[in-house]
């Protein structure tokens, strides 16, 4: 049934789509960009290169344009100062040349002359690499391209949709992004867009000698990306390793955030690994034992530093370093999940898990640096100490990881079995997943207090904000367990409820979407948000957790050998 609907109302709507139509008044009119990169493999002696341009359209009005290079890569937390790599950088207009000032090493000031659109193009080196990645690399056969490294931004202008178009060398068979795909134009080369600039600079890109495996789950799909030495290596093994972290990690957090994942696997490589919104860079041998310790730490970031992140984190600063006292969480629980969700998985047993995490106590306890510095202190100042990993000597991965186990076994504890640090993973992402913002900087401590009562803020502060040595003796006592000479081992006498406690904290937990789903519902309504997600489904049920046996179960008909948590911040970085 139709209304007849009043004029005045009918001349509103109009005026409301014509002004939702037009730029605000004084406001500049959108810019559309579209970046292009060409890879230059070595020749003669000259070593490789890739030529970058960026075209700005829609500047009617503007007299200049500012374009800037990132100082750092977020996920590696020191200044690499990028812009400094810039070589032979121009604009144009048309025919025209146009005045480029650089008033420091990251900015170019173009003088546009009055034209609707220019290009600003320029030459990177190959570059040396970051702590975690590859930064620009060009080789004869392939290509490593990580965004912050490579791409300038229109100052003012980063949350506008971006275009990429790539240009291969002959003989260049691939161009593999985490980016959307778009149809390519005839006599063109692969394209790509991202909704903004930070999608764009968060995407890697791999061009030239690049093999494939994928995979399916939760309806999504993976792409396993292998580069640089990958020939003849074993590709098969990886994808069902992975698979296991995915869905365990899926369940764990309530389902995909992404359409499509990629991880990079650079094959010979810098060690560590970098994380990015959809995707992951890593560092691997030919064979895939051992890859998935460090492989569930950087897919665990999808969550804890992508999606749940410092309010500082994101949008981002590229310039100014930006400063929180909570990478101890970012990281160091990361740590934690990934090393948890290989046990969860399958891919370990019990007793591997707890060997690792007694490695990790025993090193914490052997460093003279937990006396002198907190965890907040080691993240705020990270940028001082240049190394990624925590100031003063005190590593907020290590020490982030035992935070995370004494949260998770003492939340546990007091609420019998009612909330845990997993419960304060979905809260944090039901009240801060974007597009809200970030969390505060006393947000986790909040979250904590929600799911375990007021008695959680000074056991909290203790932990991070505090030299007090850490409670874990006690905490592993909630689980029925304690540490002697180096090992984690049962308490012959704990009670039952300590026995529950553990098999709760070691098992796969049921899927959370239904319940993260009720907690943003809850947000968006108004109504308490209820942080408590019920049990797990029984042993045997459908869907429901494996047995901790230590052997694998079957896989599409492939059993992944049991592989050992990867301790991470001992050897290879991450990030």
């Amino acid at each position: 049934m139709s209304l007849p609907v009043p004029r005045r109302w009918l001349l509103a709507a109009g005026l409301l789509l014509l002004a939702g139509a037009m730029p605000a008044l004084g406001q500049p009119a959108p810019v559309r960009q579209e970046y292009r990169v060409a890879p230059l493999p070595p020749r003669g002696g000259e070593s490789g290169r890739v030529r970058v341009s960026l075209r700005i359209t829609g500047l009617e009005g503007r007299q200049s344009v500012r374009l800037q290079m990132p100082a750092w890569s977020p996920g590696d937390y020191r200044v690499a100062n990028h812009g400094r790599n810039v070589r032979d950088a121009a604009a144009t207009a048309g025919a025209r040349t146009l005045v480029v000032a650089r008033p420091d090493d990251h900015t170019w000031e173009v003088q546009t002359g009055g034209a609707e659109a220019v290009e600003f193009a320029y030459t990177l080196p190959s570059t040396r690499p970051g702590l975690f990645s590859e930064n620009v690399r060009v080789e004869e056969r392939w290509a490593f391209l990580n965004g912050p490294a490579t791409f300038v931004y229109v100052e003012g202008r980063k949350g506008e949709p971006c275009l990429l178009r790539v240009d291969l060398p002959a003989g260049w068979a691939r161009a593999v992004s985490p980016l959307d795909p778009l149809p390519p134009v005839p006599g063109g080369g692969p394209r790509f867009q991202a909704p903004d600039y930070d999608t764009l600079a968060d995407s890697p890109l791999v061009l030239g000698d690049v093999e494939t495996r994928e995979f399916s789950e939760a309806g999504r799909p993976h792409v396993v990306a292998f580069f640089r030495d990958h020939r003849g290596m074993e590709y098969d093994g990886f994808a069902p390793i992975l698979r296991r972290i995915v869905a365990e990690q899926l369940r764990l957090m309530g389902g995909p955030p992404y359409s499509r994942y990629v991880f990079f696997v650079d094959v010979g490589g810098p060690g560590g690994g970098l994380e990015h919104i959809n995707s992951c860079r890593i560092g691997s041998g030919r064979s895939p034992a051992g890859i998935a310790g460090l492989a569930s730490h950087e897919f665990f970031h999808l969550w804890n530093v992508k999606r749940i992140r410092p309010e500082v984190l994101g949008p981002f600063d590229y310039v100014q370093p930006p400063r929180t006292r909570n990478l101890w969480f970012a990281e160091g629980v990361t740590s934690y999940y990934g090393n948890l969700s290989v046990l969860r998985a399958g891919l370990c047993t019990v007793e591997e898990y707890l060997a690792g995490l007694a490695a990790t106590i025993t090193g914490y306890r052997s460093n003279p640096a937990r006396r002198r510095v907190t965890p907040d202190e080691s993240s705020l100042r990270v940028w001082e100490a240049g190394n990624s990993s925590g100031y003063g000597g005190l590593s907020y991965y290590q020490a982030g990881e035992l935070i995370g186990l004494c949260l998770d076994l003492r939340l546990r504890h007091a609420t019998q079995g009612r909330s845990s640090l997993d419960s304060v993973m979905r809260d944090l992402l039901a009240r801060h997943a974007p597009p809200r913002p970030g969390y505060p900087e006393d947000g986790i401590r909040e979250a904590v207090i929600r799911a375990g009562g007021a008695e959680m803020g000074p056991f909290y502060d203790r932990l991070c904000r505090t030299t007090r040595e850490l409670p874990l003796a006690e905490c592993l006592a909630h689980a029925g367990l304690f540490l002697a000479q180096g090992r984690i081992a049962p308490l012959p006498d704990a009670p039952p409820q300590a026995a529950a406690l553990r098999e709760a904290w070691l098992r796969a937990p049921r899927s959370a979407a239904a319940a993260l789903c009720q907690a943003r519902l809850a947000l968006d309504s108004g109504r308490p948000l209820d942080v408590y997600y019920g049990p797990s489904k029984p042993r045997g049920s459908p869907n429901g957790p494996q047995a901790l046996s230590g052997r694998a179960a079957e896989d599409g008909g492939v059993r992944p050998r049991p592989l050992p948590p990867l301790r991470r911040h001992a050897a290879l970085p991450s990030s």
